[in-house]
């Protein structure tokens, strides 16, 4: 169990959302345009203080060159309009915890998420296809529910369809989830202990910053 060190900052100024605290101002330079790669960040604090820190293979002509942005709520927060799950796997696992496909059949999340990663040439070749793969697959399982069969088939149809969509090439990772660090970079694109100043100090990449495990 986690407990989120979440609001406002604190004494110590460990708080995820102390980046979007009004007082504070964060800006930073990326490599890429896709924010995943942040060579350069600059914070200014509440009292006017200010820290630069760069990667350590950043250069004075990449951070000229490179895109500058102040940091808000999107740069964490990027998915929200229509989220992308960014792995096949998190979401068969969401099916299954919520019961929509059946634990009980025999390597439910092995056949899930190779069917919904397959590549199709559109929508409803995928959904034929993931209803054929499924029925198929369970015909040659001894004592499979024949409902548990059907009810998997169509959740993972849903999977399908909320998450890739290939007349728009849009799959499995194609827009990363920042907030956190689990299945993209997120937080470590800056909290790494990789990121210095010229005094030494590094953005803080302790886990214990942004959250404590609480021990029973």
């Amino acid at each position: 169990m986690l407990k989120m060190h979440m609001g406002g900052p604190s004494s110590e100024g460990r708080s995820i959302h102390w980046h979007a605290d009004p007082a504070n101002r964060i800006e930073y330079v990326t490599a890429g345009e896709n924010r995943q790669t942040i060579i350069y960040v600059k914070a200014t604090d509440a009292k006017g203080q200010v820290k630069e820190y760069r990667a350590d293979n950043a250069t004075d002509q990449a951070i000229r060159s490179g895109a500058r942005r102040t940091m808000d709520c999107v740069d964490c927060h990027n998915t929200v309009g229509h989220p992308i799950s960014p792995t096949a796997e998190r979401m068969v696992d969401r099916a299954i915890a919520a019961g929509e496909v059946s634990a009980k059949l025999p390597f439910a999340r092995r056949e899930g998420v190779r069917l919904i990663t397959a590549s199709y040439a559109s929508q409803d070749d995928a959904v034929n296809a993931i209803d054929r793969g499924v029925r198929d697959f369970y015909a040659k399982q001894p004592g499979a529910d024949a409902q548990a069969v059907a009810r998997a088939a169509t959740a993972l149809q849903d999977v399908y369809r909320r998450n890739v969509f290939p007349s728009m090439k849009v799959t499995w990772s194609s827009y990363p989830e920042n907030k956190g660090h689990i299945t993209s970079p997120g937080c470590t694109r800056c909290h790494d202990d990789a990121h210095k100043a010229k005094d030494g100090s590094a953005i803080n990449g302790d886990c214990e910053y942004c959250h404590k495990e609480i021990q029973k």
